[in-house]
């Protein structure tokens, strides 16, 4: 007889290894009080997962309904997923805050007093330019200085290639003979 157990993200609400949920709601409102999470039972294949999301910075027109012809918008703070989700967690714990303050870019830029939103977000949209420039330069001179190390590992093979080139031989017989083992 075999027992199977179905995805449990609609029974379950959680995993073992969390933390208390209102002890780490405390910590997120204490890194940023606009922060909250929920618990998404679709997720993980049905098992469910905790979701970090931001509460809406501005309210937005929400449609109550029809009557006599007539549309019924109220405005509200609006839960949209697509523009509040940050993050899907499998556990609530305090690696968790870490990865959340690693990938926060608005620690790299703070705020200045009576900036408004649109420029404040040129700056941080031009400090991520930035960064990702920096970090593209690394990228290409770790490359370099790999190809010079490895040139410098493998300098007697290559002279003895070069060599064999210049008197003529075939690249590909080189290659039949050096795959040859000994």
């Amino acid at each position: 007889m075999r027992i199977e157990i179905g995805p449990t993200g609609r029974t379950v609400v959680g995993s073992v290894l969390d933390m208390n949920r209102s002890a780490f709601e405390r910590l997120l409102w204490a890194y940023d009080a606009q922060l909250y999470v929920t618990w998404n039972p679709t997720k993980r294949r049905g098992m469910g997962c905790w979701e970090v999301h931001r509460r809406p910075a501005k309210k937005s027109w929400v449609h109550q309904g029809h009557f006599q012809g007539q549309d019924f918008f109220t405005l509200q703070y609006a839960h949209k997923p697509l523009e509040t989700w940050i993050m899907d967690v499998a556990t609530l714990d305090q690696r968790v805050m870490f990865r959340l303050w690693m990938s926060d870019i608005f620690r790299h830029v703070p705020r200045r007093p009576h900036e408004d939103d649109a420029t404040y977000m040129q700056r941080v949209n031009a400090e991520m330019d930035y960064r990702a420039a920096q970090h593209q330069e690394k990228v290409l001179a770790d490359a370099d200085e790999r190809q010079r190390y490895m040139i410098k590992q493998h300098k007697r093979e290559i002279a003895e290639f070069r060599a064999l080139l210049l008197s003529g031989m075939n690249p590909a017989q080189i290659a039949n003979y050096w795959g040859r083992s000994n």
